[in-house]
C-alpha cells in the first residue's frame, strides 16, 4: 500500500494530514541554528493593588535547551471586569536575566518603548473582558540568553482601575543558536523609569524624581538611546525640567512635555553614556489654575530612559 507523504513539499494529491500522529516536519525536535522561535506564557493578576505574578521559567526557556538571541517582547493584557479601554500604566513589569539587572524596578507597560502608533495601544470592543492593551519592547541590540536560562518577568497590578483583575499574555521572539555558542560580546537592555505622584490638574502641583528613579543601577556603563514620556491627554499642560546628576542642565527652562518629547511617539532620541550610579533628575509641575479642567482631575507623568550595556565575554 502506498504510504502517504509525511514531509512537505508533497506530490499533488499526497498532502500530509497534520492530525496524523506520524506526521512530523523534517528535523522536528532538533531546531537548526538560525531558526526563529517564539516563547509564550500567561499570568493572572488579582484585583487588589500590588497583586503580582511571575511568568513560568519553563515556558520562557528554549524547549531544546539551546541558546538564543531575543529580539523583542510583546505584551497583551486583558481587563477582567471593565469594558472601558485600559491604559499602559495599569500594569508594570520587572525583568531579570540571571544576575543581570534588565529593569530598574517595575516599569509601566507603555514605557518600554516609544510608540510609533499610539492608537493601537489600548482598545475596547465595549463588552466585559474585551478591553485590552498591547505593547512591544524591541531591544536596541539582540539579547543573548544562554541555554537553560530565560528572561523572566514579574507583573504588578498598579490599582489604577478599582477592583479590576487582569490576564497578561507575554511572548518573546528570537533566534535559536547552535549548542555551545557564546558571543564575544553580550548586550543587555536596560530601562529605568520615574512616575510622578498624581498631579492635581486644577491646582499648582509638582514632583521631583529621586536619584534612583532615572539612574544606572548597574556596575557597567549604559549607552542611553532615548528617553520617553507619557502623561496621557494632559501632557501639553505639564511642565518639565531635567538635569544631570552634577547639575548640568539638560532641559534648563521649564517647558511643556511636547517641547521635549515628540507627541507622535512620546520619545526624545539621544546618544549619551551614563556611568554606574549616574542619574538624571526630573522636575515636574503644573500651572494653576487650568481653565476647562473639571475639579478632581488628576494626571500622572512618566519619564523613562532606555539603553543597553556591553559585556565582553
Amino acid at each position: 500500500m502506498k504510504q502517504p507523504c509525511r514531509y512537505p513539499p508533497c506530490p499533488p494529491g499526497d498532502d500530509p494530514d497534520p492530525n496524523d500522529p506520524s506526521f512530523q516536519p523534517p528535523g522536528y525536535g532538533v531546531p537548526m541554528s538560525g531558526s526563529p522561535i517564539n516563547l509564550y506564557d500567561s499570568v493572572s493578576l488579582g484585583s487588589s493593588i500590588g497583586s503580582s505574578g511571575s511568568a513560568s521559567k519553563l515556558s520562557l526557556t528554549h524547549p531544546n535547551a539551546m541558546p538564543m538571541m531575543l529580539h523583542e517582547v510583546k505584551f497583551l493584557a486583558y481587563s477582567g471586569s471593565v469594558s472601558s479601554a485600559i491604559g499602559g500604566a495599569a500594569i508594570s513589569a520587572q525583568f531579570t536575566l540571571g544576575e543581570a539587572p534588565i529593569t530598574n524596578g517595575a516599569i509601566p507597560f507603555f514605557m518600554f518603548e516609544k510608540a510609533p502608533y499610539i492608537g493601537a495601544e489600548k482598545l475596547s470592543f465595549g463588552a466585559i473582558n474585551s478591553a485590552y492593551m498591547a505593547f512591544r519592547w524591541k531591544f536596541d541590540r539582540p539579547l543573548f540568553v544562554p541555554a537553560g536560562q530565560s528572561l523572566l518577568p514579574t507583573f504588578t497590578n498598579n490599582g489604577l482601575l478599582v477592583n479590576d483583575s487582569f490576564t497578561v499574555k507575554i511572548s518573546m521572539a528570537g533566534t535559536t543558536l547552535a549548542k555551545g555558542y557564546r558571543p564575544k560580546k553580550v548586550y543587555y537592555p536596560y530601562i529605568s523609569c520615574f512616575s510622578s505622584v498624581p498631579l492635581d490638574m486644577t491646582a499648582a502641583s509638582s514632583d521631583v524624581s529621586a536619584e534612583s528613579s532615572l539612574a544606572n543601577m548597574t556596575d557597567r556603563q549604559i549607552a542611553v538611546t532615548l528617553t520617553s514620556n507619557q502623561a496621557d491627554i494632559y501632557s501639553a499642560l505639564i511642565n518639565i525640567r531635567m538635569f544631570a546628576a552634577d547639575g548640568f542642565p539638560i532641559v534648563k527652562q521649564k517647558v511643556r512635555f511636547p517641547n521635549v518629547f515628540s507627541p507622535q511617539d512620546r520619545a526624545w532620541e539621544v546618544n549619551h553614556v551614563l556611568s554606574p550610579l549616574d542619574y538624571y533628575r526630573v522636575y515636574i509641575d503644573t500651572d494653576a489654575p487650568l481653565g476647562g479642567v473639571n475639579a478632581g482631575t488628576y494626571a500622572q507623568a512618566h519619564v523613562a530612559l532606555h539603553g543597553f550595556s556591553e559585556v565582553v565575554q
